[in-house]
This record gives structure tokens, sequence and C-alpha cells, in this order.
């Protein structure tokens, strides 16, 4: 991949929270972009989504006041509830700590 970089120093930068411009450095190197300094980088929108290169699946889509989905392959996997997460598929872990009512379906090895 070449080297196509470029910095964009004081910049005045709008991040669609609604508050007022600042003034903030951008780097973009190779399509992707960076935080300068020791800020951080911040997305906003309604809704915020991170799409593969040909924008034709959506890997992680964020809604505001609302929930957050993990995909893969363009298919949902874990999404944010209020109540807390909901997973779908098969799940696999090292350990699980359960506390409170729980609710199992089909065999159950204990």
């Amino acid at each position: 991949m070449s080297d196509n970089s470029m910095v964009i120093r004081n910049a005045t930068i709008v991040d669609g929270t609604g508050g007022d411009p600042f003034e903030g450095d951008v780097f973009i190197k190779d399509g992707i972009i960076q935080e300068v300094g020791t800020g951080d980088l911040r997305l906003s929108g309604n809704v915020v989504k991170l799409n593969n290169v040909n924008n034709t699946a959506t890997m992680i889509k964020s809604t505001d006041g609302g929930s957050v989905e993990l995909n893969y392959n363009n298919s949902k996997k874990l999404e944010t509830t209020g109540a807390g997460v909901t997973v779908f598929g098969t799940t696999q872990t090292q350990q699980l700590n359960v506390s409170g009512v729980s609710t199992f379906q089909g065999n159950v090895n204990l």
C-alpha cells in the first residue's frame, strides 16, 4: 500500500453532538482517520455504523439511546438491550458466572 497520508492541523471540527465547533488535528493515512495528540477520536450521529470496505456489510451499528449491534459476515451476533445483552447463535466461553434467575432450554450438563 502506498504512503498516502496527510495531517490537517488546527481544523475546525464539527462532531455532530450539537456542541460548539472546536479546533483540532486530524491524521489520515491510506484512508484511515486517526486522532492526533492526547484526546480521543469521536464519531457522532443518531446511528453510527462501521461498514466493510465495499460498504456492503455492517460490522458495528450503534443507535443513539438504543442498542449496539456486533455483526459477523453481516449477521447480527450480539445486541445490547435495556436489560443487558442478547446473543444470537452459539456462545463459547472459558468460564461462566451467573447470578439471579436463569432459564435454560434443552439439555443442561452440570
